[in-house]
């Protein structure tokens, strides 16, 4: 292949199909800012009508959450919590005041008390959908003729309304409060091979949702984030430059991060002009959750285009934003 066809074919490659993108783990801090510093904790039942059910559920929650690979709280043990309350004659649930909640964690010797309530709801409603079967055949068995008609369905919808808070033993002043939500739907009707969903599966999928979120708002979680790369050939004159620039995307894509960050510096280097290199290079600093020297590298590549890009826009939007959040992440980890 002449040098000339190479070139042709390494910019076709670039330009064509859609921008590659790249799924990293990033830290993002808790939801709750009130929680740092409160790292002891104890549960007591939660009242409401799905408030004994899901008591043990939020109590793992706490006791399994890990950030960077240790355990985030310290969760009293529940039949040392009951035989304390039973010494000390405390009668205490979701609607316990703040003076009773404190006595008790001082006695357990936690930082914070979890209080609150869980309520469910099933409903169910019908509604109507539209059907149409073969009325008319011809002799080969062909259809020739439809006709319309309407089967009644129902719908089935449960709902759980958690309204967690934690009481700071320290101060007795309310630390965190929430009102988290999901719900689960199931829709079945007559005509279906699918079995309806039971009450209990549906408040299953309700309270897991209720507890993905919750364990968002109380600790530091990993979430898996979308970069998009740029493969824009724009400042790399030279054929060698847009293979390395192809090679380099060909490693992100394949999760060789590692190659594809040091093809991306040695293209910044000498190709200075590139967006694309100077944008993918951020990413390296970004994944490392340097955001000051990535938030460097993003205005240099926006500065070098003619036209406002989504990638480097979405870019510096999502690492100012990282830099603001940086702050509090810190002091959640102290």
């Amino acid at each position: 292949m002449s040098g000339k066809i190479m070139i042709l074919a390494v910019t076709a490659l670039l330009m064509s199909g859609c921008a590659p993108k790249i799924t990293e783990s990033v830290l993002m801090p808790a939801g709750a800012e009130g929680i740092s510093g409160i790292r002891s904790v104890a549960v007591i039942q939660l009242y409401g009508n799905y408030g004994a059910k899901i008591t043990p559920s939020v109590e793992n929650v706490l006791a399994s959450a890990e950030v960077q690979g240790s355990r985030y709280f310290t969760v009293a043990d529940r039949q040392n919590l009951n035989r304390i309350m039973q010494e000390q004659k405390l009668q205490v649930s979701g609607v316990a005041d703040e003076v009773t909640a404190v006595k008790l964690g001082r006695l357990t010797g936690v930082q914070g008390i979890f209080t609150g309530s869980a309520e469910m709801s099933v409903s169910t409603e019908r509604y109507t959908a539209e059907r149409s079967r073969c009325s008319s055949r011809d002799k080969k068995g062909k259809c020739t003729a439809y006709v319309n008609y309407t089967v009644t369905c129902i719908e089935k919808n449960a709902e759980i309304v958690f309204l967690p808070k934690l009481i700071d033993v320290s101060t007795a002043l309310l630390a965190y409060s929430d009102r988290i939500s999901s719900s689960s739907t199931d829709r079945t009707c007559p005509d279906s091979s699918i079995a309806p969903a039971s009450d209990e599966s549906l408040l299953s999928a309700a309270e897991s949702g209720v507890l993905n979120k919750f364990r968002k708002q109380i600790a530091p979680y990993t979430a898996g984030v979308t970069f998009t790369l740029m493969k824009s050939d724009d400042g790399i004159k030279e054929s060698e430059g847009r293979k390395l620039l192809k090679f380099s995307l060909d490693f992100a894509e394949a999760g060789r991060m590692d190659r594809a960050c040091e093809m991306w510096l040695e293209g910044s280097e000498k190709y200075p002009q590139s967006p694309a290199f100077l944008h993918n290079l951020g990413l390296c600093s970004e994944i490392k959750a340097d955001y000051d020297k990535a938030l460097e590298l993003y205005k240099r590549a926006d500065r070098l285009t003619d036209e406002p890009d989504k990638v480097l826009g979405a870019a510096l939007s999502r690492t100012e934003m990282r830099i603001q959040e940086r702050e509090l992440l810190k002091k959640q980890l102290q």
